[in-house]
């Protein structure tokens, strides 16, 4: 093969003058933080920011690096460094891209909190506590840090006859104390020392950040070293750090990913977020999406492995048998949004969250999603809150647009369904076809809502009585007709995008838009589409069992993994024991079973039960 095969590539090298850019933590004389400083590098500019951050009861600030104007497929390669006066220079290589466009220095700056007389709480502010290449050169949070004289490490100058080295700790004094000015600004130099530019993704042999006391060794001579305190969420994370030689390749790739997306806050793409998601708790490291849990994404619950739970018939879920249900209340909301993304194009979900009577809180997640070459806004509704174990809650909600802010020809959209624990969403993936609600509400919008909610006590429920009512996705363009002659109406979009089973569209004679599946019954099909609609899922062993053929026949990956995740959850000590699942592979649940006794991990569950789950506490702060 020529020459002509392969893709093309390209390498833009940038000369740096190697000067030092002199940077400023606070502004002149005060504590209040410097705003930022930009520095301009071709089509990119650097921009640093200091911020302020309070983790486990310390107060602190950060100093986040960041690269604008990079390209999806440019890739800058770069090594800089941190110093201050009088200190060791710092030295970080990075690659950045147009979603991986940050890093983070984290606690640049630490500083106690101290009670003094009358009870008045100040906060220490020092030198000492200043781009410490670790924590252990800094004074304890008891000292006095003016009091104390640090072990800044050895410097040789080698620029005379014979090498001496530097006694820093004097040059730090003289250096930092002799301008006056400079000692409330918390000053530092910012060097870009290189940088290239490529379009195509760098090799990562060796990664070092900030603060490092934790190093994971790979194959071919890779490792990175992360500040391990950073990590403390994660429950054996050391353990797991001393066997990553254990992992596959693209399961390396994905630590790498969850590292930097944790530590650097990587703005990274809609569907690697999730992919990674995924790979974190497979890991054991749960805590990963809680922060985007609670805010509310209901994507990346969907991802977490506590979105869907296989029930034993003792669960106290299912311990009472009765249907009773009593009505609490209703309430109403708007929703005003100015822009709305599409999630192709690297855009999030807009949210608007609302705390409701009985201590809950619903949030809506707006997005632009196109299946199968339609694009449909996408309405998703997480109820996050203090839920009992026992608890399940009947949750009416209707969606639509404000009167007065369209034309009236968008249809409300209403559903009713359980929510409890772990089956916590309402999804209407095809709530409106993106065109008609432009041409109802205006092209630049804002986009005018109301969103309504009534919810109803259950002292029990039944699996029957819940799958009594087809799901809605919004939009309805086609029809299955089932085993038992019943039929349901679907999107056929969403279904072909979803279900590769239904790609080829094998419509009734005279019928078009109906697709006859005698292979189907009606009330499995139902709670398959319950699921593939909603997100997260509550099952018994025999439902279970049952959707899981039918998301067999309909060859949809989305609930199929769903399923090998609720293996990982129940804890299967044995594939084999999944005798129908003779036509997946359960590739997540091999993991698992391979590795949890080698890195020492622990289920959702048991770090659930552990710890009150972080969604709880977050309200009963709020």
């Amino acid at each position: 093969m020529g020459d002509s095969s392969k893709p093309t590539t390209s390498t833009t090298i940038y000369t740096t003058t190697d000067s030092q850019h002199k940077c400023y933590l606070f502004k002149h004389l005060t504590f209040q933080l410097y705003s930022e400083l930009r520095i301009r590098m071709g089509s990119f500019v650097w921009v640093l920011t200091p911020h302020q951050a309070s983790r486990d009861g310390r107060h602190g600030f950060d100093i986040e690096v960041k690269v604008t104007g990079l390209k999806s497929g440019e890739y800058l390669t770069s090594e800089f460094s941190f110093q201050q006066p009088g200190n060791v220079k710092q030295v970080f290589e990075n690659s950045f891209d147009c979603f991986r466009n940050t890093f983070f220095y984290r606690n640049a700056l630490t500083c106690p909190m101290a009670s003094g007389e009358n009870g008045i709480v100040s906060t220490r502010y020092s030198h000492y506590r200043f781009l410490r290449h670790k924590d252990s050169d800094e004074p304890n949070d008891l000292e006095e840090a003016d009091d104390w004289i640090s072990t800044i490490p050895l410097e040789w100058n080698t620029s005379g006859e014979a090498p001496v080295f530097n006694d820093l700790n004097i040059d730090f004094i003289d250096t930092v104390y002799a301008a006056e000015e400079r000692k409330n600004s918390f000053m530092y130099y910012f060097v870009v020392e290189a940088a290239q530019k490529t379009t195509y993704a760098p090799y990562r042999p060796q990664l070092c950040w900030p603060k490092a006391t934790k190093t994971a060794k790979y194959l071919n001579n890779k490792w990175i070293s992360v500040d391990g305190n950073w990590f403390h969420k994660w429950p054996k994370f050391n353990k797991f750090m001393e066997n990553v030689d254990l992992l596959a390749p693209d399961d390396y790739e994905d630590l790498l990913d969850i590292l930097g997306t944790y530590y650097h806050s990587w703005n990274i793409d809609h569907f690697r977020l999730q992919e990674i998601v995924r790979a974190a708790e497979k890991f054991g490291f749960f805590d990963f999406p809680q922060k985007m849990i609670t805010m509310g994404n209901v994507d990346m619950y969907f991802s977490s492995m506590r979105s869907v739970l296989l029930a034993p018939t003792d669960h106290p879920l299912l311990s009472v048998k009765e249907n009773v249900s009593k009505k609490i209340y209703e309430e109403n909301y708007g929703v005003t949004v100015k822009m709305i993304d599409h999630q192709d194009h690297g855009g999030h979900p807009v949210y608007n969250s609302f705390k409701t009577k009985n201590g809950m809180n619903w949030t809506v997640n707006l997005h632009r999603k196109s299946y199968s070459g339609q694009e449909y806004l996408c309405v998703s509704l997480i109820l996050n809150g203090p839920y009992k174990p026992d608890e399940n809650q009947l949750w009416r909600v209707e969606f639509g647009p404000l009167k007065h802010s369209s034309l009236g020809r968008l249809p409300k959209k209403v559903h009713e369904r359980v929510l409890n624990t772990v089956q916590r969403t309402i999804v209407f993936p095809t709530c409106w076809l993106w065109s008609d609600v432009l041409r109802d509400m205006g092209q630049n919008g804002p986009f005018n809502f109301t969103f309504r909610t009534a919810c109803s006590a259950l002292s029990g429920w039944k699996f029957s009585t819940v799958s009594g009512k087809q799901g809605v996705t919004g939009v309805t363009d086609a029809e299955i007709q089932c085993k038992d002659g019943n039929i349901v109406a679907v999107n056929k979009s969403y279904l072909q995008w979803t279900c590769r089973a239904l790609r080829e569209w094998v419509p009734m004679p005279n019928k078009p838009n109906r697709m006859e599946m005698n292979n189907l019954e009606f009330e499995e099909f139902v709670h398959f589409l319950d699921h593939l609609y909603h997100v997260s899922k509550v099952y018994t062993m025999d439902i279970w069992k049952r959707v899981f053929k039918v998301a067999q026949i309909m060859n949809c990956d989305r609930v199929t993994d769903q399923f090998e995740r609720t293996c990982v959850r129940t804890n299967v000590k044995n594939v084999n024991d999944m005798k129908f699942n003779d036509n997946y592979s359960l590739e997540f649940l091999k993991f698992n079973v391979e590795m949890r006794d080698q890195l020492e991990m622990e289920s959702i569950d048991e770090y659930l039960h552990r710890s009150k789950e972080p969604v709880v506490n977050h309200f009963e702060n709020s």
